[in-house]
């Protein structure tokens, strides 16, 4: 995620320079003054910073806790990717969202120095793009467990290998930015030796960052839900018959009265199979959708954005800095989405989410004193259990 350029446009300042082709080129003067922000515009973009910086630090460093502080979640080696995730989609949102707002409400002025022109900026990236592609390596594990579910997983040192890759590209596609980052007159901003190199990160970012996952996760869980319906119907099928076959025989035994109950029990069997496996299909379908389908819409207008400036002459319209500002709240959105994703649809988190309540308070409610005027020693009220009279009740709580 790109988080400035030479071209955007300055409030009160008479020209932007930007160096193209080894020389200084100054636009136009009068493109340089940036309409302000309206009252509601900045009243809405404040609100909106406000929430999407505590839901994303809640949400995300719940997911990175509950992990990294339960042993059975810890010991599964997938679970670190989702760790990995979590720690990107927590430092983004909280390495832009304070420091930009500081240099919205100073016109622009960049006030951390030449040392943090090069650091924050790029922090951002680094971060947004090992989410983006540890993103594609869930999909990858995912992937395997479907196609393959008797073969061992992915092994702690594959992904450890797996992480450490996502890292190493991301810092790979930063060392440019980097590098042409300048803080000059109090503006930090790219400063590119031709513009033509300037279009070509562009592009390359757009395929690190959006392209490429997206393509890649929608491959592997399409893929993985071809394999998973089809075994679920070749199963089903198979099931059938061997019942069709059991009922025939039932029909032929001498006790018709028993042949009929097992009949009708098998078939009340089939349809809970049936019922169950369909409920699984669907659960594991609207998790694959929805993560790639957020990605995809979150994600996709800042890349938008930067095309249209680099290619689309967008780095002259003079509202430039107000429609990054709605992209950004895009991508910021997504880092939120993630942790809440997992949640709704991976049972252990919400298992691990219940009893958190229960370690807070682990002695429970205090035990209230009766106010029995008899001389007797006071008594502790005992809190009515309700007794549930039905064992499928358990059973419907594990299900959820």
């Amino acid at each position: 995620m790109k988080e400035s350029t030479s071209f955007s446009v300055q409030e009160h300042t008479s020209a932007a320079c930007v160096l193209i082709n080894g020389s200084t080129f100054s636009e136009n003067p009068t493109r340089d003054v940036l309409v302000g922000e309206s009252p509601e515009f900045k009243t809405s973009k404040l609100f909106l910073y406000f929430i999407i910086l505590a839901f994303s630090s809640l949400g995300n460093g719940l997911v990175f806790c509950l992990i990294s502080c339960n042993r059975r979640l810890r010991q599964a080696s997938s679970n670190r990717l989702l760790l990995n995730l979590s720690a990107c989609d927590f430092l983004t949102p909280l390495l832009s969202i304070p420091f930009d707002l500081a240099l919205e409400e100073r016109s622009y002025v960049w006030p951390y120095g030449a040392i943090m022109c090069r650091m924050l900026w790029p922090a951002t990236t680094f971060t947004a793009t090992a989410s983006a592609l540890t993103l594609a390596g869930i999909s990858l594990d995912r992937f395997r467990l479907l196609m393959h579910p008797f073969t061992p997983r992915l092994t702690k040192r594959q992904i450890t290998f797996l992480i450490s890759s996502v890292h190493i590209l991301s810092a790979v596609v930063v060392v440019p930015y980097v590098i042409v980052l300048k803080l000059e007159d109090h503006n930090c901003g790219e400063a590119w030796p031709n513009f033509t190199s300037r279009q070509a990160y562009t592009v390359i970012l757009f395929l690190v960052q959006y392209a490429l996952p997206l393509s890649f996760m929608t491959a592997m869980y399409t893929l993985a839900l071809t394999k998973l319906y089809n075994v679920t119907s070749n199963t089903t099928k198979m099931r059938s018959r061997g019942e069709i076959h059991r009922d025939r025989e039932s029909n032929n035994s001498t006790e018709r009265g028993r042949g009929v109950v097992r009949k009708i029990s098998s078939r009340v069997a089939t349809s809970m199979r049936r019922g169950f496996e369909v409920e699984s299909n669907v659960r594991v379908t609207k998790l694959f959708i929805v993560i790639v389908a957020i990605f995809a819409v979150f994600m996709l207008p800042n890349q938008v954005l930067w095309l249209w400036s680099d290619f689309g002459g967008g780095h002259t319209h003079q509202d430039l800095n107000s429609i990054k500002i709605i992209c950004w709240l895009f991508t910021y959105t997504n880092c939120v989405c993630n942790p809440v994703i997992f949640m709704i649809f991976c049972k252990e988190f919400r298992a691990e989410l219940a009893k958190i309540p229960k370690k807070l308070c682990p002695n429970g409610p205090r035990p209230q004193l009766s106010l029995s005027r008899s001389s007797g020693p006071p008594t502790q009220c005992i809190p009515m259990i309700e007794c549930v009279s039905s064992p499928n009740h358990y059973q419907s709580l594990d299900d959820k």
